[in-house]
């Protein structure tokens, strides 16, 4: 861009809003998402033992996985994330 004085002013580089985005959700987040259950129902698997995270069960609240990477399961059954998401 030059101006009316014939400097040139550079643009500064702005990445995509996106590529700040974690992809990193609340495993009962991601539950809920998936229409297994209500966030606080999802917890109660959660604390039961009843949820597996990549062939692990997982009894701890707030853990966090990647759904692009991370496979879930509960009670043996695969979770995907459902079409009603909101996030990406």
């Amino acid at each position: 861009m030059s101006s009316k004085t014939g400097t040139t002013r550079l643009r500064s580089f702005r990445p995509p809003r996106f590529a700040f985005r974690t992809s990193m959700v609340r495993l009962q987040k991601f539950l809920a998402d998936a229409g297994v259950a209500s966030r606080r129902a999802s917890e109660q698997l959660i604390l039961a033992g009843r949820v597996e995270v990549n062939g692990e069960v997982v009894q701890t609240l707030g853990t966090k996985i990647d759904p692009t990477q991370d496979r879930a399961s509960v009670d043996g059954t695969p979770v995907r994330r459902g079409a009603n998401s909101t996030s990406p």
